[in-house]
């Protein structure tokens, strides 16, 4: 099994595809990782990209400092993410997609305009984020506090219920 990487670093404008033709693929900050993200917010060994259960790419954080990060929410740490088609996530400020396979050939260079677009767009999501994962945390941490304050049956009533009827941002 083969998996294609493609970074891409918003801060210096830079995108670049990697291809591994074995797995696993371990992603970090040591230069003895297959795939070497030399940026301080990089775990040492951070992420691998493995063979799944039923032989299908998928992607894990290997328990970071940071964690890794996909549309927004964190990812739970050695939980894995099936890639099916293809799957996006942010180590720090670096995106990558990631692909199971080989490039494909076909894959139509990226216009500046694209380019600028995809930026611009980005700019007006980046407030909307931060302030959506700074209410996660606040949530997470009312939960925390609010659950500690019951007593161990209606905590686990309310745990349950938490669980069941409010949205997850893992």
């Amino acid at each position: 099994m083969s998996a294609t990487v493609t970074l891409f670093d918003p801060l210096v404008g830079r995108r670049e595809r990697r291809s591994f033709a074995r797995l696993p693929v371990v992603i970090g900050r040591d230069p003895s990782c297959d795939l070497v993200l030399a940026h301080d917010f990089v775990s040492g060994r951070h992420a691998e990209l493995r063979s799944g259960a039923a032989d299908e790419l998928v992607f894990v954080d290997l328990g970071s400092t940071n964690g890794t990060h996909r549309g927004g929410c964190r990812l739970s740490p050695r939980q894995p993410i099936q890639i099916g088609d293809g799957v996006v996530v942010t180590i720090g400020r670096v995106e990558l997609t990631v692909t199971p396979g080989a490039p494909s050939t076909e894959t139509a260079a990226l216009s500046e305009a694209d380019i600028a677009a995809a930026h611009r767009l980005l700019r007006r999501l980046g407030p909307l984020y931060a302030a959506w994962l700074a209410a996660a945390e606040t949530a997470r941490e009312a939960t925390s506090a609010g659950l500690a304050a019951l007593s161990p049956r209606a905590r686990e009533l309310a745990a349950a219920m938490i669980e069941r009827d409010l949205p997850r941002c893992e």
